[in-house]
């Protein structure tokens, strides 16, 4: 493994200084065990076994993924995936290249798309980032997507400031907010619920969180008001003990 050079610069990295302990200790790790480019295989399985070798066992790879996300949302690094594999690019790389081509694809190539959408955060490392442009070590940036945010958006009946949602999307990413598949059927849940389902009808949809405020504040871990159960009629209860219906 080459020995990677870190820049003092890192000291006061403000989009280091606003990553979690964990997400920084993984961010170099991921420094150490990227190739010449910068770029290694996103899988968390495969982060966890090259950056983790001695916590095999007993750290999880959902967290090295929470840790991941939490990185690419900061622009530290680029996710970006392919027809089968995902991978990763460092963006602020800068290291002496001596090797002709990459292990990996880069998020530029061919039938690559970047999956992982980053926040707004002070770019203190654009003039580092020119430099490497210059010299052909890193790709001016793709735009990026962030489909599970799109899923949510689209199941979400209130469609309202949804720059607000994105950043609180990005707020709650880590922070005990379900994966993408419970997420939406927790919202499907909120919207057959009694309050939601009346506000949808009588169409007052104010009624209901924009969706910031619902991610802000863990809505999903709502306990939901079903409604009370509807009373039989007479006829209906005399069927029950085998009265016949007379009328």
């Amino acid at each position: 493994m080459p020995n990677r050079v870190i820049r003092d610069v890192a000291l006061s990295s403000r989009k280091l200084s606003a990553a979690s302990d964990f997400a920084e200790r993984l961010y170099w790790r991921i420094f150490q065990a990227a190739d010449d480019f910068g770029r290694f295989q996103a899988d968390p399985v495969l982060l966890l076994a090259r950056c983790f070798p001695l916590q095999i066992g007993r750290m999880k790879p959902s967290k090295v993924k929470s840790g991941r996300d939490e990185l690419a949302r900061l622009g530290l690094i680029v996710h970006y995936r392919g027809e089968t594999d995902e991978y990763l690019e460092v963006t602020t790389w800068n290291q002496r290249v001596r090797s002709n081509s990459s292990k990996f694809p880069g998020p530029n190539d061919g039938h690559m798309t970047v999956i992982c959408q980053s926040s707004a955060c002070p770019d203190e490392d654009r003039g580092s980032r020119i430099e490497d442009r210059r010299r052909g070590l890193v790709k001016p940036p793709t735009a990026v997507v962030d489909e599970a945010f799109s899923r949510f958006w689209i199941a979400y009946p209130r469609k309202q400031q949804k720059q607000d949602a994105l950043k609180a999307w990005g707020q709650t990413s880590g922070n005990g907010r379900p994966e993408i598949e419970p997420l939406v059927a927790i919202v499907a849940a909120h919207v057959r619920s009694k309050s939601w389902a009346k506000a949808i009808a009588d169409g007052e949809i104010h009624w209901i969180p924009l969706p910031a405020t619902w991610l802000r504040g863990h809505q999903w871990e709502d306990i939901l008001d079903p409604g009370k159960p509807q009373r039989k009629t007479i006829a209906e209860r005399a069927r029950d003990f085998g009265i016949p219906d007379v009328r």
